[in-house]
């Protein structure tokens, strides 16, 4: 299992940044401690952006922090909405400032959510385990507990 750890952006994408069409797979990583705190920062510990649509699964994403989806943020800044495949993930203990303290969710996006965990996140505008904003997502048979906003 590979570390990501104590990447501090003011921008997006902390951890791990995708985007414009980027798809890789992010499997069996630790995605930890991680700060996107600028104005308008998104996705703490991964953000997926502008068609970005890459495959995250079995990662444990904690303690990561950011203004909107402080675990995982899904969407765009210019162009196209993202859709990726988020499956079998920890997704624990992260903050927003605003909304979605663990996955959040928006402008047109289509991500794919299935057997994650999403525990013990706290957002303060809204969302604390899993914000959704103007967007279809799937989601399916996943745990969303223990969640603040």
């Amino acid at each position: 299992m590979s570390l990501l750890q104590g990447g501090d952006a003011g921008e997006d994408g902390a951890g791990i940044r995708c985007g414009r069409g980027a798809s890789p797979r992010l499997n069996q990583n630790c995605i930890t401690g991680n700060r996107a705190l600028g104005r308008d920062a998104r996705g703490g510990g991964i953000a997926c952006l502008d068609g970005a649509n890459p495959v995250i699964a079995n990662n444990r994403i904690e303690g990561n922090e950011a203004t909107e989806g402080g675990g995982i943020y899904v969407g765009k800044r210019r162009g196209w909405a993202s859709s990726p495949a988020i499956a079998a993930n920890m997704i624990v203990r992260n903050v927003a400032r605003g909304g979605g303290g663990g996955v959040a969710v928006a402008f047109g996006s289509e991500p794919h959510l299935v057997e994650n965990i999403i525990a013990w996140n706290l957002a303060r505008g809204g969302g604390g385990g899993l914000l959704v904003q103007r967007s279809t997502p799937r989601i399916a048979e996943n745990v969303v507990w223990a969640n603040v906003d």
